[in-house]
């Protein structure tokens, strides 16, 4: 019964809330960093792969196009390891491993000729991504520290190299290598931070909602209030509110139990929602109360508007309860200096009488007047 009322609160209300409709989808973390770990191996496997072919039909560098063919390997098979374990920590830190000692060997082979050191660049944001800020700080040490000691270490033998078109394509590539991980990088962010706004907005949404009637909660309610209050001292207007009570609701209970109870509720805030117009304002108020915030309407209107919602009420029969009354108390802001606790009081004042009175009626605060 909750998630047809909640349903039919998200896709069918038009009195509770002002937000439009949202996905329902979470954000999860895990989630994310799965498919990121996916991308970025298959990623790395066309990389390999496509390097290692044109070292070994393009280039002398048999040695590079053999490392790349068994890393192409071992990431296939990471990656059907991953698949398969979705084991995060393990599949990222082989990952850079793999990645790292690929990058050093080439390092090694090629040395300081062709520019090859640029590919140094393209190490930092992987780690980041798979390791976050505070991991990836232990990881680029380690992995600057050596390529430091390589570059001290082999600085006196290396002669000095011209700019060939070896060079440009390593510029170009390693280039081409960190726009896209930009590219990735931005696009996933921003994905989450979509992801992530809608779901502050559906918790937003469900914080003012009444789980029940799927109507506005008590707290929405009171927010709204204090709203229609200010607006109506800026643009000295009058509002009225109701506040609608089911006659005999505890023998309603006690006869036929909580359950059929609530199922009265419901009903009872599905002809509400109805009965009042799109520009006004029907939640549950407490128990088996109603409040209804109507804008720019004066006591008359408010009158004739709380009777016509008495009549539908009383028509309408339940299946198990049979025909249901409820009691009104109605009261026009006409003075800006009321609070909204004076209002409700005025309300709640003539709704006790109308019950005092009988029920099924229609009580008026004319006290403002």
């Amino acid at each position: 019964m909750f998630l047809e009322a909640l349903k039919f609160n998200f896709y069918g209300n038009k009195h509770t809330m002002n937000t439009p409709t949202e996905s329902t989808n979470p954000i999860n973390t895990f989630v994310h960093q799965d498919y990121l770990i996916t991308v970025m191996l298959k990623a790395l496997i066309v990389i390999f792969l496509s390097s290692a072919i044109i070292n070994l039909f393009f280039t002398n560098y048999i040695h590079n196009a053999i490392t790349q063919f068994i890393a192409t390997i071992i990431l296939a098979g990471l990656y059907l390891y991953f698949k398969k374990s979705k084991n995060i920590p393990f599949t990222s830190t082989a990952i850079l491993f793999l990645l790292g000692f690929v990058i050093i060997l080439f390092f090694h082979s090629v040395e300081q000729y062709y520019y090859s050191f640029v590919w140094i660049s393209v190490f930092i944001p992987i780690v980041f991504f798979l390791k976050g800020i505070k991991r990836s700080i232990s990881y680029l040490t380690l992995y600057f520290g050596y390529i430091f000691y390589f570059i001290i270490s082999h600085a006196s033998q290396w002669e000095v190299n011209g700019y060939m078109w070896e060079s440009t394509a390593n510029v170009i590539t390693s280039s081409i290598a960190m726009v896209l991980i930009i590219v990735y990088y931005e696009h996933s962010r921003q994905n989450v931070f979509d992801k992530l706004q809608l779901k502050i907005n559906l918790l937003n949404r469900l914080s003012a909602i009444d789980v029940l009637t799927g109507l506005c909660n008590r707290l929405r309610l009171e927010e709204l209030l204090e709203n229609e209050i200010e607006r109506a001292k800026r643009y000295n207007h009058h509002f009225s509110i109701i506040i609608i009570d089911v006659d005999h609701f505890k023998e309603i209970n006690d006869a036929y139990g909580n359950q059929i109870g609530d199922e009265v509720l419901i009903v009872l805030a599905q002809i509400l929602e109805k009965a009042f117009r799109n520009t006004d304002t029907v939640g549950r108020w407490s128990g088996d109360k109603f409040l209804v915030i109507c804008p720019q309407t004066n006591s008359d209107e408010s009158i004739i508007v709380a009777e016509q919602v008495r009549k539908e009420v009383a028509n309408f029969k339940h299946y198990r309860v049979g025909y249901i009354t409820v009691s009104l108390g109605v009261t026009t802001c006409i003075n800006h200096d009321n609070t909204s606790k004076v209002l409700i009081s005025q309300a709640e004042e003539v709704l006790l009488s109308a019950k005092q009175n009988g029920r099924n009626r229609v009580g008026y605060y004319y006290g403002n007047h």
